[in-house]
């Protein structure tokens, strides 16, 4: 497991005294968002959110992408970190000096911050300032979910998530929500129609997006206690449910894995399980077929879908798992409300802290009611205790209105506002 929190370093270089006490605005109206990111997309999708709402403040703004395993790894120690810089600067020359032409007074946003040490960090814009004779800046850092750089107090940085001191999660832009809403249910009918199959209002659906970089046992267990607290809470008898589970890097060890663990426990429910890869569906197994139960579980696994197909499935969902910051982040958007979590170690925090405000709106049962929606690894890196949801609790949850109560906060805790205010004053 890749650490998201890299140890500090010391100090090589600093930023001078006059840049550290400068304010937090700026006078120049272009933006360097400096991007690290290890593997997936996550990392770089933040980038992209940022210049959105950058671009929405009339703020010119680039990327300059910085892929982090070639800093910290293992079986390289011997890389020379400003010779890797001056090739990642070499690489964007022409768009950096184009910005020093128009306007030498740049501001720089780190984003996810927590992927580089502090020292990397001011190498690279340092390096940048003086190559292009940009005037000097305080940087903004901003971290995902749950996790902070480790750096002077006297910086700036903003970490996402649900904490009092932290500044929420990054939404869908209204007009993506417009088009999911004006596009979802063609969407949703194209895919099914794939599979030769047809949507039937009357079924309930559900979808989950994992991430393959766990154990398949694992993810395996994952999916069949996710059924088996959808269908203690939404699904009525003689029901048809439907789950699309999409995996980052798919392989057929997760199908495996499904099967084997669907054939060992004792399910309440008639089960199909099928691998759809290219629009073609594929019936693995089929389980309890000789048995008198009425609900009927299909689930369908495979790699990721295109966004917009995958959003209007959320769109159409009774109810969903997500994994990381931005899958959690547009379900919210979505939805308006919290979904089955699959959390990583370097997740425990973010968790922790939607936990809490559960507890601070709903007591015990509606923090017990959330804690059975959480699926993974705590920060020690070994599997979670997991909370299978029971009918009495459900009966608390639904004799109250705390899960709407909760929802509401969630949702309110809205990043937005606050970085169109940070970025508008640049």
């Amino acid at each position: 497991m890749i650490e998201r929190t890299p140890s500090p370093t010391p100090a090589s270089l600093h930023f001078s005294q006059a840049t550290k006490n400068k304010a937090a605005t700026f006078n120049g109206r272009c933006i360097i968002i400096i991007n690290p990111f290890t593997y997936g997309c996550g990392d770089k999708y933040l980038a992209v959110k940022l210049s959105r709402i950058i671009h929405l403040q009339n703020i010119k703004v680039t990327i300059i992408k910085i892929n982090t395993f070639m800093l910290d790894d293992e079986s390289n120690k011997a890389v020379d970190i400003a010779e890797f810089y001056n090739d990642i600067i070499s690489e964007n020359d022409a768009t950096l000096a184009s910005i020093a032409q128009t306007n030498n007074k740049v501001a720089f946003v780190v984003a996810p911050a927590d992927l580089l040490r502090f020292t990397q960090a001011e190498l690279l814009i340092n390096l940048i300032q003086t190559i292009y004779n940009y005037d000097k800046t305080t940087p903004i850092f901003i971290n995902e979910m749950g996790i902070s750089m480790d750096a002077p107090d006297e910086i700036i940085q903003y970490t996402l998530g649900f904490e009092e001191d932290e500044i929420g999660y990054l939404p869908l832009s209204k007009e993506a929500i417009t088009q999911i809403e004006q596009t979802h249910h063609a969407h949703t009918s194209n895919l099914i129609d794939s599979f030769q199959l047809s949507f039937n209002p009357d079924h309930l659906y559900f979808v989950g997006y994992l991430s393959s970089f766990i154990d398949p046992r694992i993810n395996a267990l994952f999916v069949d206690i996710f059924i088996d607290n959808t269908q203690t809470e939404y699904a009525p008898d003689n029901n048809v449910s439907h789950y699309l589970m999409s995996y980052t890097d798919f392989t057929m060890d997760i199908i495996t894995e499904l099967d084997k663990k669907f054939i060992e426990v004792m399910l309440q429910y008639k089960l199909n399980l099928y691998h759809y890869n290219e629009n073609k569906l594929t019936l693995i197994n089929s389980y309890n077929t000789d048995k008198q139960y009425n609900p009927v579980v299909n689930i369908y696994c495979g790699g990721m879908i295109p966004q917009d197909v995958f959003f209007s499935f959320i769109r159409v969902a009774t109810d969903g798992i997500m994994t990381g910051d931005h899958s959690l982040s547009e379900y919210i958007s979505i939805k308006k409300s919290f979904p089955h979590y699959q959390q990583q170690p370097f997740k425990a925090a973010m968790v922790e802290s939607i936990l809490y405000m559960a507890k601070q709106i709903g007591g015990k049962p509606l923090t017990e009611y959330l804690a059975t929606k959480i699926l993974g690894f705590n920060g020690e890196n070994a599997p979670m205790e997991f909370n299978i949801l029971k009918n009495d609790l459900l009966d608390k949850i639904n004799e109250t209105d705390v899960k709407q109560k909760f929802e509401q906060a969630l949702v309110a805790k809205n990043a937005e506002p606050l970085l169109i205010k940070i970025f508008s004053d640049i």
